[in-house]
């Protein structure tokens, strides 16, 4: 059970023990993950399930913490290094850390406390900065349980929540409470606190050399070589990154074994990709069926489990694979996350260009046409003129906003969605302001990098990572990501954008420097993944069907969507598109979870 705690009062050094003790408590770290307590100026810091390491240079502590790994060659070491650094320049310090290392350092002359995660939230930190007291946690209820921390949940989080299926970082859900962006710092001082970038990609310029094929598979092989510690198994899905992750640990450990997850609906089982690539490396391959009976049962444990409200439904294949492993006696896996938004494999990076050239018809025609429309509207009664005209609304919304086209805050009208007195104290403008702002960081480079560092934070650091991290932690088994070890990292920012999706073929250079390796239908296949095909099995299942509505008819109690939009999302279940407006069902039902938990912490409305 992984858990790493600080608490740092200046005030009242000796409140630390006991509050850390409760925060462990609540983590339910136990048995072989007891805690080791370190001690800081001003506090202690506890660690348990992970490599850690402390040293003291002059009046700098510094507390080192892996997020993946159990035991870490000379970490002791670079604990001492680390210090050494610190001393002279923090920041700089912990700039040079070796990925992904997470560190407190705590300076006594100074009263200056910084926190640093790694690149890609790869472990999660959140933090409460009072005016005397620091509180830190990789456990959102371990923190609350703190005592002191307020827990007052935050109504724009919850619109945050409902915008992006989850709290993107900074924000969490309790208003006074925050956590750490991917590859940043935080600097706590004087009782104020402010958050620094730590790292910022250099990715290659228009017509920079392409990197050599041969220095991927390097890479890779080498970082599922330093995650294979233990009795380690890997997610197998049967796409890329999971197929190549699998099949360099079978490489490695002959007979390794895999792990994979159906489901009995058209359209959504990927196990016969999975079987293939087990095949080929002769991995001890391990299937398990999703049904909607798994649904009913664990759906209520999962969304309770994750500290806030989190709604991507591939929770659920993600945890029965996990405990799917944990049950046959594997202390860890290996997942694949990260291939798609590191070399360029989802679909709307490319569709981007499909919207572009729209601008490249001369202005007088695209006048004339989009004159046309509004002088004659009942051109988009027809199939033809609807398409057309929502092809010029994506095009002209421009990219990074293009990207939210099928957020369901955008596809229906506010107020038929919110109850009046509620969305009233909202800042509706918030979420969509920082997905611009996170898109225009990426700096003066190629538009397919600029949508990959956007995808580091929403799609990795505050979604599927989070995903994948709490539902193993849940089955009681470790998870390691090579896909992001930094080497991988590095090399893949190296590849220009051309070259990385040639001729706009997704995954194009991943896929020329894996044949040979991977099944040659691995590498001919459409991505797909562990989606859960929850519409379909609600509109179908009587007993999850009945689950799902009890919960929203609670929900729509809470003065949050109008009860009549809940009977419309309901009623839009049944229509052609289950997939689509199951997901809407989902992120509702999972919130309603999530807001009547009984164990957690006491949390109030703000």
């Amino acid at each position: 059970m992984h858990f790493l705690g600080a608490v740092i009062d200046w005030s009242a050094p000796a409140s630390a023990r006991p509050a850390l003790e409760r925060m462990a408590a609540a983590r339910r770290v136990a048995g072989r993950d007891v805690p080791a307590w370190h001690e800081v100026p001003g506090g202690l810091v506890a660690v348990a399930g992970r490599a850690h390491a402390a040293a003291t240079a002059g009046d700098v502590t510094v507390v080192l913490v892996h997020p993946e790994l159990r035991t870490v060659p000379r970490a002791a070491e670079l604990a001492a290094q680390t210090a050494l650094a610190c001393a002279v320049d923090p920041l700089r310090g912990l700039q040079d850390l070796p990925q992904p290392w997470h560190a407190v350092v705590v300076d006594a002359r100074e009263r200056r406390v910084l926190v640093a995660g790694d690149r890609f939230g790869i472990g999660p930190l959140y933090y409460w900065p009072g005016r005397d007291t620091l509180v830190a946690s990789s456990d959102l209820d371990a923190l609350v349980a703190h005592g002191a921390v307020p827990a007052t949940v935050s109504p724009q989080a919850l619109y945050d929540y409902l915008f992006f299926h989850c709290i993107p970082a900074p924000r969490t859900i309790y208003r006074d409470v925050a956590k750490l962006d991917p590859a940043t710092v935080l600097t706590w001082e004087d009782g104020s606190a402010r958050v620094q970038e730590s790292w910022h990609p250099r990715f290659a310029a228009r017509g920079a050399a392409v990197p050599e094929h041969r220095g991927l598979r390097e890479r890779l092989e080498a970082a599922v070589a330093a995650r294979s510690q233990g009795r380690v198994g890997a997610f197998l899905s049967g796409g890329l990154d999971s197929s190549t992750v699998a099949g360099m640990l079978a490489r490695q450990q002959p007979g390794a074994s895999s792990f994979t997850i159906g489901f009995d609906a058209e359209g959504y089982d990927e196990s016969g990709y999975a079987r293939i690539s087990a095949n080929h490396f002769a991995t001890s391959h391990n299937e398990y069926f999703v049904t909607p009976r798994d649904v009913v049962e664990t759906w209520p444990a999962l969304a309770r489990h994750y500290g806030e409200p989190f709604g991507n439904s591939s929770v659920m294949p993600t945890y029965h694979c996990a405990r799917f492993a944990a049950g046959k006696g594997f202390d860890a896996l290996l997942a694949g996350d990260g291939g798609d938004e590191l070399f360029g494999g989802n679909k709307r990076y490319v569709d981007q260009e499909v919207f572009e050239k729209y601008f490249r018809v001369p202005a007088l025609f695209r006048w004339a046409v989009e004159t046309g429309y509004s002088l004659l509207p009942f051109i988009t009664r027809l199939d033809v003129g609807r398409r057309g005209a929502n092809y010029i609304r994506q095009a002209k919304l421009g990219v990074p906003d293009r990207l939210q086209w099928w957020n369901f805050l955008n596809r229906f009208p506010e107020d038929q969605l919110f109850e009046g007195d509620w969305i009233r104290g909202i800042d509706t403008a918030l979420p969509r302001a920082a997905w611009r702002a996170r898109y225009a960081q990426a700096g003066e480079v190629a538009p397919l990098h600029a949508m990959l560092y956007l995808d580091w934070k929403y799609t990795l650091a505050d979604n599927d990572l989070v995903k994948v991290n709490a539902m193993c932690d849940l089955a009681g088994v470790d998870v390691r990501y090579p896909m992001l070890d930094a080497a991988v990292v590095d090399y893949s920012t190296a590849i220009p954008a051309a070259a990385m999706v040639p001729q706009g073929r997704l995954r194009g250079f991943y896929k020329d420097a894996m044949q040979g390796f991977l099944p040659q239908a691995v590498i001919d296949k459409s991505k797909h993944g562990f989606g859960l095909p929850f519409g379909v099995w609600m509109r179908d299942d009587p007993a999850l069907n009945d689950m799902a509505e009890s919960a929203l008819r609670a929900f729509a109690k809470r003065g949050i969507i109008r009860p009549d939009f809940i009977d419309h999302a309901i009623g839009l279940l049944r229509g052609d598109a289950p997939g689509y407006y199951g997901e809407l069902i989902w992120i509702l039902v999972t919130l309603e979870f999530w807001l009547s938990r009984p164990a957690a912490p006491a949390a109030r409305m703000g």
